[in-house]
């Protein structure tokens, strides 16, 4: 191969692959650290989502049984 191909084929690898002693993070890492992140941040956003869902409907069933538990909490004390 020429020398010219060689070099070019370094670059490539050098973008792709992740070099530890220079600190840099190639394409397939930087890929793999990219969809982690993602995944996270859409649990994350699951659950805030789903605890909202369930803070609203304790809130829910409070509003709509307030009288009821006023009643009861008088009979109490």
């Amino acid at each position: 191969m020429s020398d010219s191909i060689e070099k070019k084929i370094d670059r490539i690898l050098f973008y792709l692959e992740s070099d530890d002693t220079t600190g840099h993070v190639g394409i397939a890492e930087q890929t793999q650290i990219n969809t982690r992140d993602i995944n996270e941040i859409k649990t994350n956003e699951k659950v805030k989502t789903r605890t909202a869902v369930a803070l609203g409907g304790v809130a829910g069933f409070v509003v709509a049984n307030f009288g009821y538990i006023i009643k009861v909490i008088k009979l109490i004390f």
